[in-house]
């Protein structure tokens, strides 16, 4: 009741500025957002609103919350691909971390067939964890793999835990990683041939590996039904594999796609990629 009690007044204090303005100014802003945090910790539960629709996420970190709980930045990319999708649609959401775009979007509408892929065994459970919690297991199948160029295993770094840690193939992107682990790896056409699928919509948001992820989809990029690649491309690591955005968008996608959405942030670019006519 207590923890229902803060997120409520948590969800209306954004509405009003000057006051969160003043809290912030006379330090109060501070305390609340630690008690609340703990409180929260406590509970093991958070809620929000996301595309209309209050998810609950498990929790286990202050970092954890604030991730969840900010301001969504990436509400229009998100919007987008719920609106690209038809009832009876197939999504992948590849790199789906604890599920903050395919649950919304497996909310808005139930007749979605949503494969969402997490290699990192603890991010992987807290995934599955928040989908039973949303009542949402028949959308959507987790699997625990990371879509690559190729079927085997592949050394994953690790550093931080499950909603807010940053897990990559690629060193670069964590040079201080906590663990590094085996993981699974499956191109997307076999993992698409094992389930006899073919995806309507995809995203990738993958820490860098766009190239890799896109390497092992070049037949169901050819395919017809896809129509639409939602793709988050982290030029750091690309730089520093000596590859770019625009090359492997040139090579993979603009043969068959076009882009109409752009959201360039510097490090990160956001782009919506649709079939051309």
């Amino acid at each position: 009741m207590l923890v229902e009690t803060l997120q409520k007044a948590r969800f209306r204090l954004r509405s009003f500025t000057l006051l969160r303005s003043f809290l912030r100014w006379i330090g109060l802003s501070h305390l609340a957002r630690k008690y609340y945090e703990r409180q929260i910790v406590k509970a093991g539960m958070t809620s929000v609103v996301r595309l209309g629709h209050r998810l609950n996420f498990t929790v286990s970190s202050a970092r954890e919350i604030k991730r969840i709980d900010s301001p969504h930045a990436e509400v229009e990319f998100v919007t987008r691909m719920q609106s690209a999708l038809v009832s009876g649609g197939v999504f992948f959401d590849i790199g789906a971390n604890i599920g903050m775009v395919c649950l919304p979007i497996a909310k808005s509408n139930r007749t979605l067939d949503i494969h969402a892929f997490e290699p990192e065994p603890a991010t992987a459970t807290a995934l599955k964890a928040n989908v039973e919690l949303n009542g949402l297991a028949s959308s959507i199948k987790v699997n625990q793999i990371a879509l690559s160029n190729a079927n085997g295993n592949i050394d994953f770094n690790v550093t931080g835990g499950a909603g807010h840690g940053t897990h990559s193939i690629f060193q670069q992107v964590n040079e201080n990683h906590s663990a590094i682990i085996q993981v699974q790896t499956l191109q997307m056409e076999t993992y698409c041939h094992e389930n006899s699928v073919i995806p309507n919509v995809i995203k990738i948001d993958v820490e860098g590996a766009e190239g890799l992820v896109l390497e092992g989809m070049q037949d169901v990029l050819a395919n017809e039904n896809l129509r639409d690649v939602f793709v988050e491309w982290h030029r750091p690591v690309l730089d520093s594999l000596g590859e770019s955005l625009v090359a492997l968008e040139t090579k993979y996608l603009l043969a068959c796609f076009e882009r109409i959405w752009v959201d360039d942030r510097g490090q990160e670019c956001q782009i919506h990629y649709k079939r051309r006519p």
